[in-house]
């Protein structure tokens, strides 16, 4: 393990990137707390701090929608409002360059899309779309929190009156197709670029194990310690702001190719 504190650690991440060819980029909520999306387990600006996480769990949406509702349309329209920040522009570059192959996300936010990553596989959902329990007719965030905000709580399908959900995985919920999909897409996977998480969500914090197994290196940048930092081939303990700003401007000084 490097830590951040030694000279070259920049480089070393730029290093094991250029020598990857199926590198893959992992994130989690660090990643979008400069856009103003607070995190889960911060000390004070935590969402836990303020919100007891049972209110996201599948048995309390079922057994609460309207309760559930009237907490949430207010988180959905920040993360709806947010912009990608540094980092989120960061990663899009790597992928242009061809340096990871795409983005393993934890987050709802749909950020790396924005700032334009073409591969993001988001194995909790997003916040952007929704659909009906009963018919599964798909619909969106937008006419989901406008039902709620006109009175309709919890919001209704226009086709057959079943409760509308967004699309993000509750606790409690099966992972989908979307973890099998990541899960996959890690099986040849020779470099894993784990950005603003804890790894302490389950099951996606068994996905660097699945890298690790096939001897390929794992890099962590987080600004606290996680439980695969004593595994990882290197480890960053840093402000993501800082991390991108250095690498973006490093990653300047590369040869254009012609």
């Amino acid at each position: 393990m490097i830590s951040a504190s030694e000279n070259g650690s920049m480089r070393q991440v730029l290093s094991l990137l250029s020598h990857a060819r199926k590198a893959v980029a992992l994130t989690g909520a660090g990643v979008s707390t400069q856009s103003g999306i607070p995190d889960f387990r911060s000390p004070d600006s935590g969402l836990w701090n303020h919100i007891d996480p049972s209110v996201f769990s599948n048995d309390f949406f079922m057994s609460h929608p309207a309760e559930f509702y009237k907490i949430t349309v207010p988180l959905a329209d920040s993360v709806r409002s947010a912009q990608p920040n540094q980092t989120h522009q960061l990663l899009t570059r790597l992928e242009q360059l061809g340096l990871i192959r795409g983005i393993i996300t934890q987050n709802i936010d749909g950020l790396h899309q924005m700032a334009g990553s073409k591969k993001v596989i988001e194995p909790h959902g997003n916040v952007h779309e929704g659909y009906c329990l009963d018919c599964q007719s798909k619909t969106n965030c937008a006419a989901i929190v406008a039902k709620v905000k006109s009175g309709q709580n919890p919001p209704r399908c226009d086709r057959c009156d079943g409760l509308l959900k967004l699309n993000v995985k509750l606790f409690g919920e099966p992972m989908s197709f979307d973890f099998a999909a990541a899960v996959q897409f890690l099986s040849d996977c020779d470099l894993l670029l784990v950005i603003g998480t804890s790894l302490s969500v389950q099951p996606m914090n068994t996905l660097p194990d699945i890298v690790q197994e096939n001897n390929a290196p794992v890099v962590i940048v987080n600004r606290r310690p996680t439980y695969f930092d004593s595994q990882a081939s290197l480890v960053i303990h840093d402000d993501l702001g800082h991390f991108a700003q250095e690498l973006t401007g490093l990653i300047a000084t590369l040869p254009r190719e012609d």
